[in-house]
């Protein structure tokens, strides 16, 4: 039989060990409940700010239209002056930025004629562009404009053009 000293020890061993049993669960559990803790938090926070950001978005959301897709025939490269397939056409040349580019997008607006654009200002345009225009020019390679000019081709073939006067190039398209 054991002594009561050696009885008390055991019961103390026990005692030992049943604490640090509760001490170590009790740490898991402060570790679970300080993890679920900053978690909620975490939620909580981008749940707010999912909510603020849904909600000003809507506030300026507008609902697209839908709009059909149209192709302008138009604007043309200056290396399709002469390969258009209509018979009689006039081509317009103009600087689309330019200060006189509302007056001349009018008279593109308001004429009855077949009539073509064509940017002078466009990088695809820029070999055309020079000091010194060629009012007999037949075929792109030949091609040279300045400013504001008007050309008018049949069957192919320049047969008229003038270049500067808005009021010129205005009364020739009527």
């Amino acid at each position: 039989m054991k002594t009561k000293k050696q009885l008390k020890k055991e019961e103390d061993k026990r005692k030992k060990e049943l604490k640090k049993s509760l001490e170590y669960n009790q740490s898991i559990i402060n570790t679970i409940i300080t993890l679920v803790i900053v978690v909620v938090i975490f939620v909580g926070f981008y749940l707010l700010t999912d909510y603020i950001l849904n909600k000003s978005r809507k506030l300026n959301y507008k609902e697209p239209e839908e709009k059909e897709a149209t192709i302008q025939y138009k604007e043309i490269l200056a290396s399709q002056v002469f390969d258009q397939n209509d018979e009689e056409y006039y081509v317009l040349f103009y600087n689309f930025d330019g200060n006189d580019a509302a007056y001349y997008n009018q008279i593109v607006s308001t004429t009855e004629l077949k009539l073509y654009t064509v940017n002078i200002n466009n990088p695809f345009n820029k070999n055309i562009v020079s000091e010194k225009t060629n009012k007999n020019a037949q075929n792109y390679n030949d091609l040279r404009v300045k400013e504001a000019t008007i050309i008018k081709i049949n069957n192919g073939k320049n047969v008229f053009y003038f270049e500067g006067n808005l009021l010129y190039i205005k009364e020739n398209l009527k």
